[in-house]
């Protein structure tokens, strides 16, 4: 049974050598889709001789064939089945012969995706160009982090995954320095008691030698032989990759499988690798910004501090102009118009006596100043 599936802008071929295959979001589906609007257990496609149909499994969304919703229906070639927005197109039971081009390789068991080598490169390009784009939108912190691990599951079809970052001022460190940020699962949900649900010895172990870590089966791996939490968690396929920013570790990126050995290969390593170094760029980003952010408000705030500053001293500086007009003012009283400091006396009479040569002092006419002797003419 062969389909032409249509995700997200992403067109691939799927082939399915078994006689029945199911779909939906489980990790346990023949085909897994990340849609959220398909079931965990969607639909199934079934092998009768020379015939195949779809049959739904009591979807929430339905399942539908040519724009017509079906509880079950024989597929011809050409057929459209939508399930959830995923959309495949229904291609018979025979492949064509390969050519040069086209490369037809198919796993043991499941499906992969069979493509000219070219659009290999290119659905690869496109996937990589859509997961750039989430990192690269404005987000929050919290936000990117969970961004960077439901990109990394869609990426590798994991079933959860882990985001380890250096701790921030004041936060416990954990798993050999690092401090546990963000745990997901492949729903797009939280995986709840986080702290109890990954291998602390091998986010050590990738600590301390700098190095990726892929596991096919973590419990017979002799690297791993002794890790109590691989045993307790029944480990059975782990990637875990180093988050370098700026050359240095600052974290590690960790999926895995507990239900499926093999789940993941070199291919999905390097994959991997590749995207944490993208993801490590996104946190730069992130943290360059906050810092700009950070500085921004504290120049806001100093701003605000300088012109409330400006403010209390130009009142003080109004204040002091209104003492000393009042202070000029008195003193023009007391002593009149002009400067008599010379002269020594400030009793009444000799405030008098300043009033009145106010009145003559300017004048070019004589004055005569009369009095009995000793009374200071």
């Amino acid at each position: 049974m062969r389909f032409t599936v249509h995700e997200e802008g992403v067109r691939s071929e799927v082939s399915f050598e078994r006689d029945s295959a199911v779909l939906g979001r489980n990790v346990d589906c023949d085909l897994r889709l990340a849609n959220t609007r398909v079931s965990r257990r969607h639909a199934r496609f079934e092998r009768a001789g020379e015939r195949v149909f779809v049959i739904d499994l009591q979807s929430a969304n339905g399942s539908w064939v040519n724009g017509e919703r079906i509880a079950r229906r024989e597929l011809f070639v050409g057929d459209e089945v939508l399930v959830g927005a995923v959309r495949l197109v229904y291609e018979g039971l025979a492949r064509p012969p390969a050519s040069d081009t086209q490369a037809l390789d198919l796993e043991e068991a499941g499906y992969r995706t069979s493509l000219p080598e070219f659009d290999d490169e290119r659905v690869a390009l496109h996937g990589y160009s859509r997961l750039c784009a989430q990192l690269l939108a404005p987000h929050d912190t919290p936000t990117l982090l969970r961004a960077i691990i439901d990109s990394a599951l869609e990426l590798v079809r994991a079933e959860r995954g882990f985001l380890l970052l250096s701790p921030e001022p004041g936060e416990k460190p954990q798993y050999g320095g690092w401090a546990l940020k963000v745990a997901r699962s492949h729903e797009r949900l939280d995986v709840p008691l986080p702290h109890t649900r990954l291998s602390q010895g091998v986010v050590k172990k990738v600590h301390e030698a700098g190095a990726p870590l892929l596991s096919i089966d973590a419990g017979r791996d002799e690297r791993l032989s002794g890790m109590a939490s691989v045993e307790d968690l029944r480990l059975r396929s782990v990637v875990c990759v180093p988050i370098r920013i700026e050359g240095r570790a600052e974290g590690v990126l960790y999926v895995d499988h507990r239900l499926q050995e093999g789940a993941f290969d070199e291919r999905d390593l390097e994959a991997l690798e590749l995207y944490a170094s993208l993801a490590g760029l996104a946190i730069l980003s992130r943290r360059r910004v906050e810092e700009l952010e950070r500085r921004n408000a504290e120049l806001e705030e100093a701003r605000t501090r300088v012109a409330r500053l400006v403010d209390e001293l130009g009142r003080k500086v109004r204040d002091r102009d209104g003492e000393l007009a009042v202070v000029r003012a008195e003193l023009a009283r007391e002593r009149g118009r002009h400067d008599y400091a010379a002269i020594v006396g400030r009793s009444d009479a000799m405030k008098h006596v300043f009033q009145l040569l106010d009145r003559f002092i300017e004048s070019d006419l004589p004055v005569l100043v009369s009095g009995e002797s000793g009374t200071g003419k």
